[in-house]
């Protein structure tokens, strides 16, 4: 720790929010506006005035969170409606209602879900009127691209069950899952790779910086465009946790790449926790902000201790090819019992359910996924100039998400 003192720091500022929360000091609690708390008992009607922050696409409906006309508050609006720009005046007339928490263990906790999101009340909309459509918004422009995005990948990938999978890896876009591909992947243990996290970004960040480089652009400026271009990327994929947490990630490495400085994973980490505390600690008590860190943790801090420290140098001096091939299949092995060491405590926690036969899934997705991510992003951005020339591009992430699928649904 003496060696890491960031680690030391999150550690401790950890422990301060929890101890904090205990005393019932109300860190990361949205503001509750009084106007809207009897009516939310009540279950009323309301009519609702503000301006849409963020957008996110749903199965059954549409989400956006609303900042409250002349409030301190933000609120959460479902509604079927799917077009309305953020950053637009709106008013809403719909049933107000406050989260609950859950009522039995495994169920849904919309209470922690909302927080989250910074809101203290949801409500269901019946009708929407758009006051003022406002400027020129990044955020829609980057909502409506990913939407194209989204269609692209759809007309070029017939299956409906791996145009859902590539959407989520690429996009953020949970939406477009089948609710059996996602419990396919959540009882593997696959879950992390339905989100853009740290190794999506990781590829396609240095896939960016290779391509700057190879344009003769020196290594600093090459880094810090790399940088500042998956930061845009997360703004464009919706900033989810697991985005939020490995765009952080990605910045402190190309920053030590830029300043000559050696990066360590395990700081970078720590860093992307207190600065993700700091802007909402109620995140201390969201599955996906403990399910992120933990794979990462386990990476960077279970599996060194469990391979040793001279495993790369043992690995790399082998001679014969099938010694190198053991080598790397015992590293494999490591890392995926380094990752269920931590993973499983945690889906045992939040889902109440534990994945016995996630062995080979694991393995071969861990084998594969470099392929798929980088022929499904070259794939999709060569359909959005051609369709045909994109569907022949993507041809070997169709096969290989096929794969997947039959052995998680085995």
């Amino acid at each position: 720790m003496r060696k890491r003192p960031m680690c030391l720091a999150c550690l401790g500022f950890m422990l301060v929010l929890v101890l904090l929360r205990i005393a019932g000091v109300p860190l990361g609690t949205p503001f509750s506006d009084p106007k809207y708390e009897n009516k939310a008992q009540q279950g009323r009607k309301v009519w609702i005035a503000g301006t849409i922050e963020t957008y996110e696409k749903k199965s059954s409906n549409n989400g956006y969170v609303l900042r409250g006309e002349g409030s301190k508050g933000k609120i959460y609006l479902l509604a079927k409606r799917g077009d309305l720009p953020v950053g637009a005046a709106v008013r809403v007339y719909g049933t107000v209602k406050k989260p609950e928490s859950p009522r039995n263990p495994g169920m849904f906790d919309e209470k922690t879900y909302y927080e989250g999101k910074g809101c203290a009340f949801y409500v269901i909309s019946e009708r929407e009127e758009v006051v003022d459509v406002g400027r020129w918004n990044l955020g829609e422009a980057l909502r409506l691209e990913r939407e194209r995005c989204c269609a692209v990948l759809k007309e070029m990938m017939p299956e409906e069950e791996e145009a859902g999978v590539l959407s989520a890896m690429l996009l953020g876009e949970r939406s477009e899952l089948t609710e059996e591909t996602y419990l396919a992947y959540q009882q593997s243990g696959l879950l992390h790779l339905i989100s853009v996290s740290g190794m999506h970004l990781m590829l396609l960040g240095m896939a960016l910086r290779r391509l700057l480089m190879a344009l003769h652009l020196p290594k600093t400026p090459a880094s810090l465009a790399a940088a500042a271009g998956m930061v845009l990327y997360g703004m464009f994929t919706g900033s989810g946790t697991a985005t939020v947490r490995a765009v952080v990630m990605f910045a402190v490495r190309m920053g030590a790449v830029a300043v000559g400085r050696t990066y360590d994973s395990l700081s970078a980490l720590s860093l992307a926790a207190i600065l993700m505390l700091a802007e909402n600690p109620s995140y201390l008590e969201q599955s996906g902000f403990w399910l992120s860190f933990g794979a990462v943790t386990a990476i960077s801090g279970v599996y060194p201790v469990l391979a040793g420290e001279k495993a790369e140098r043992k690995r790399r001096g082998e001679k014969t090819g099938l010694e190198k091939l053991a080598a790397k299949g015992k590293e494999a092995a490591m890392v995926y019992l380094s990752l269920q060491l931590v993973m499983i405590p945690l889906q045992a926690w939040y889902f109440y359910e534990i994945p016995l036969f996630a062995f080979l899934p694991n393995l071969f997705a861990g084998a594969v996924m470099t392929a798929v991510l980088l022929t499904g992003a070259a794939g999709l951005l060569a359909g959005l100039a051609s369709v045909k020339a994109g569907s022949v591009v993507l041809l070997p992430a169709r096969f290989l998400l096929t794969l997947l699928r039959q052995m998680t649904a085995a």
